[in-house]
């Protein structure tokens, strides 16, 4: 997703334009240990005096909520939770994914140029997938299916690829949304 946004400041008619980049849907499941939403951006002048990126969840009341603010320039970050940082240029990475982490986030843009404030705020969605099957019970289920098939074939293979499988069509219906 691209949105650009030009502003003209003052009577010398200087152009100020910010470009920011999202990706339209990031896709995670419950005990990753973290994800990555990319927001990226680029401005003219190249070098502002202060880059400012801010990330916001949309709340369940329809109200954007704050989740952490990095003045880029001097690293120094604001959060409301710690498993909220921002990486690289902007990019918001969350760790210890749950169900709540689902929903509309807002990657907002602000570079201070001089006279001037130019701002761009650019929304994805993170789409969180149930958590698969706990790792106890896949291997109690192959320890007690390691018997041979009448053909060779190993059972403890076979419930492995029914796992895969009933975990993947899961993973599948969650991102189309059916």
């Amino acid at each position: 997703m691209l949105l650009r946004c030009l502003v003209i400041l003052g009577v010398t008619g200087v152009i100020l334009s910010l470009e920011v980049f999202v990706q339209d849907t990031q896709t995670a499941r419950v005990g990753d240990d973290d994800v990555i939403m990319n927001c990226t951006y680029s401005g003219e002048p190249i070098n502002p005096i202060m880059s400012v990126v801010q990330w916001e969840k949309t709340a369940t009341t329809g109200i954007k909520r704050f989740l952490v603010r990095k003045e880029i320039e001097n690293e120094e970050t604001t959060t409301s939770d710690i498993r909220f940082s921002i990486i690289d240029q902007g990019s918001l990475k969350i760790t210890s994914i749950t169900e709540q982490d689902a929903g509309e986030y807002w990657c907002t843009v602000t570079l201070l140029v001089g006279a001037g404030v130019i701002q761009k705020t650019a929304n994805t969605t993170l789409v969180v997938a149930p958590m698969l099957p706990n790792d106890t019970q896949t291997t109690t289920t192959s320890t007690i299916m390691t018997q041979t098939a009448s053909d060779g074939t190993s059972l403890q293979f076979l419930n492995s690829l029914l796992v895969f499988i009933i975990s993947f069509t899961i993973f599948l219906l969650s991102v189309l949304r059916i």
